[in-house]
């Protein structure tokens, strides 16, 4: 969730323009004089040396606002007292906050660097953005091991999200685990047990959701989807979804095998229709129009099954879909996520962070401010605000002492154990052309969402060809 009381969906659902339009706009060439079109590459020249001040100069970093979170007034609040509190304590460095509408931040972003006054950080910042615009990114690495800083506190796996072939340009700030909300007043009405909270049970596969599931999906006679009788034309109640939330298909393709996020490391071929695709997908398809435990896009649009209405048992999304969840009639809790067919575990996890536009001039006063904000009071501060998890472990506790304020019987656990089966390489990773294949592969995805086409591999096949048609034609005009 983005606003932290409005829905993360409004500006970071996968696969969508309004993604692409978030994502496209961080660190574009300094000649640019427009936004390039959507899902071009950019192609600058190496940085140059970082300037110094002179003497006596103050430097201001200017940290952009407008891609992601932290527009919403709440939020410029926490980020401006920041700021203030910088200003305060620094003579020779001083924090500005730009804030700027999401639908104009890529041009606004694109305009600055073309008359040479690049905004020094893009503060939060999504994981495509890290890949697509790797040479106006700043290589951080080199600033890490000047001063020997320490990650150990973030874990083995979430400091690689911030990497791209390697290369690290940035560290994650904010993380967003993805579990089970399920809607406990429904299962007790089924008589059915919750989801577990321990993770990698092996009893608990995605075949034993299913089970679940169709005892929690029921038509408007009460009759449930695993007996008999049931009617799925009058079905106003249904046991799992994870559409809504707009989940990676790539990273819920892993769990049923997938080596890789959909492409091969060159970005020059896509396997979007590898048997472990077509085999998730066609999951999808049977749990809409063979098991009855997902809504079709019909359904959704005539009963609007969302989580908060009381009508879904199970909604598999980020932590984000908390803030949508204060004022609910109903008691729910969180659960661990399903291994997959093949035994593989993954969560996929959303993340903010930040990147240095090493456009630039003044390198090091950027650098020195991000590691400020990374410091665990205001790491703790700027999460709270944007509605994001601390990677720190050391924040953990605190973190839990303030959202049991809020949600005082939620096993917050949950979402921390998450974290230990993300995503890696994570499902909105760089793609060549992002926009336009994901936007073709969600075009497929719709026609198993309507019933248009229930086979999967008829889908996947189509899409593959299309979105090889985009890479294709990418690397042609690359030569």
């Amino acid at each position: 969730m983005e606003g932290r009381g409005f829905s993360r969906r409004e500006v970071l659902r996968m696969g969508t323009a309004m993604a692409l339009a978030g994502t496209a706009a961080a660190c574009a060439p300094a000649a640019t004089q427009a936004p390039p079109p959507a899902g071009t590459e950019v192609a600058t020249a190496a940085p140059a040396t970082p300037a110094q001040p002179a003497a006596g100069e103050k430097v201001v970093v200017t940290i952009f606002v407008g891609m992601g979170t932290g527009t919403a007034p709440e939020q410029q609040k926490v980020q401006n007292a920041l700021a203030e509190e910088w200003n305060a304590a620094h003579e020779d460095i001083k924090i500005e906050y730009m804030y700027v509408p999401h639908e104009e931040s890529r041009t606004k972003w694109a305009a600055m660097l073309a008359a040479g006054t690049p905004p020094a950080i893009n503060m939060p910042s999504g994981v495509e953005q890290v890949g697509r615009f790797r040479e106006t990114n700043l290589d951080i690495g080199p600033y890490l091991e000047r001063d020997h800083y320490e990650l150990s506190d973030f874990g083995d796996l979430i400091p690689e999200v911030g990497k791209y072939q390697g290369v690290m340009y940035g560290i994650v700030m904010g993380v967003y685990p993805s579990v089970l909300y399920y809607n406990e007043d429904l299962f007790d009405q089924a008589e059915q047990d919750y989801p577990p909270h321990e993770w990698g049970r092996p009893e608990w596969n995605y075949a034993a959701l299913v089970e679940v599931a169709k005892k929690l999906s029921l038509d408007s006679a009460g009759v449930d989807a695993a007996g008999s009788g049931f009617n799925p034309e009058e079905q106003d109640q249904w046991g799992y979804d994870e559409v809504d939330c707009g989940l990676g298909f790539n990273a819920l393709a892993v769990a049923w095998g997938a080596k890789n996020m959909g492409w091969s490391d060159d970005l020059r071929t896509l396997y979007f229709n590898q048997p472990a695709w077509v085999e998730r997908l066609q999951w999808v398809s049977d749990a809409i129009w063979q098991w009855h435990i997902m809504a079709s896009a019909q359904q959704v649009q005539a009963a609007s099954p969302g989580f908060h209405t009381g009508k879904l048992a199970i909604d598999h999304c980020h932590s984000w879909r908390m803030g949508e969840m204060e004022e609910l009639s109903f008691h729910w809790n969180v659960g661990a996520i399903p291994a997959g067919p093949t035994g593989i575990l993954v969560a996929q996890c959303d993340v903010d962070g930040f990147l240095i536009c090493n456009r630039f001039p003044y390198l090091d006063a950027a650098w020195e401010v991000v590691k400020w904000m990374l410091e665990p009071e205001q790491m703790l501060r700027l999460d709270l605000t944007w509605g994001a998890l601390p990677p720190r472990f050391s924040l953990r506790e605190r973190y839990k002492e303030e959202m049991k304020k809020r949600f005082p019987d939620l096993d917050l656990q949950v979402f921390f154990d998450s974290l230990n089966y993300i995503d890696i390489p994570n499902h909105e990773s760089f793609i060549p052309r992002y926009g336009e294949i994901w936007d073709a592969f969600n075009a497929g995805y719709q026609k198993v969402l309507t019933g248009e086409e229930k086979n999967a591999k008829a889908v996947l096949d189509e899409v593959q060809r299309i979105c090889q048609g985009y890479l294709d034609e990418y690397w042609a005009q690359q030569s």
